[in-house]
């Protein structure tokens, strides 16, 4: 998530993922949680954010669907 996401500010993020924790769901197994800098909305504004979110995401399936 964008840090300075002006369509879903970051803290509703943040909760959410807070929220996923207090029902017992692990980080890093059950869901990922990544903030990306200084992003805003989509977090696609230059070509490496963009590979490293693809990344992120290709690793979190790869490592679920097994």
């Amino acid at each position: 998530h964008g840090i300075n996401d002006p369509r879903c500010p970051v803290e509703e993020s943040r909760q959410f993922r807070d929220k996923l924790m207090e029902l017992g769901k692990k980080e890093g197994k059950d869901f990922e949680y990544v903030e990306f800098g200084e992003e805003g909305h989509g977090a696609y504004t230059d070509m490496s954010m963009r590979t490293r979110t693809y990344k992120l995401l290709l690793d979190y399936f790869n490592r679920i669907m097994k």
